[in-house]
């Protein structure tokens, strides 16, 4: 574990996601944090271009709260960062309407702020927008190391990318199909 971590654009940290298995995530702009869906026995990184890789998810983040789950910092000699473009999308949880109040798809300022907001679909429905609520993130800021080390594992062992927070926005909301189905 490190002790402590500095927020530096395009910095790559390596994960220790169990006691045998480490990821990688990259900073980004305004504490976005992308989470990569590479895997490694041992804490060695070689030859990894992040351009090529796949995103698992992109989230606000306050990194110095997510230290117990960071194992090194990379260097960009050994690992290409990612510069595709930011994922601006994401879901806002509809706020002042209690427990499974659902959510709305929002897009970023060009700063990577959610103020002001800009809705570019109001009100998603289980029933009608399944795959925005799936392939989208909820605007927030994640800072329990444990709540995401367990994503991670769970999508590991089962090949379901899902936050579990989406379970208290919209009500019922049935679990997405593995990655690869």
């Amino acid at each position: 574990m490190l002790k402590s971590v500095r927020w530096v654009e395009d910095r790559i940290l390596s994960l220790k996601i169990s006691e045998n298995k480490y990821g990688l995530a990259q900073m980004r702009k305004n504490h976005l944090m992308e989470f990569f869906g590479l895997f490694q026995d041992e804490d060695k990184w070689e030859n990894v271009d992040l351009n090529k890789e796949q995103i698992l998810f992109c989230l606000f983040v306050a990194e110095n709260r997510l230290k117990p789950l960071y194992s090194s910092i990379i260097e960009s000699e050994t690992v290409i960062p990612n510069s595709r473009p930011i994922i601006k999308r994401m879901l806002s949880a509809n706020l002042g309407q209690g427990l499974y109040g659902g959510a709305k798809l929002i897009e970023l300022t060009d700063d990577y702020s959610q103020l002001p907001e800009k809705v570019i679909r109001p009100n998603l429905s289980t029933k009608d927008d399944l795959e925005i609520i799936y392939s989208h993130e909820l605007c927030g800021m994640y800072g329990d190391p444990e709540k995401i080390r367990k994503r991670i594992q769970v999508f590991i062992e089962s090949g379901i990318n899902w936050d579990e927070s989406k379970d208290f926005v919209f009500r019922g909301v049935p679990l997405p199909r593995r990655a690869n189905e």
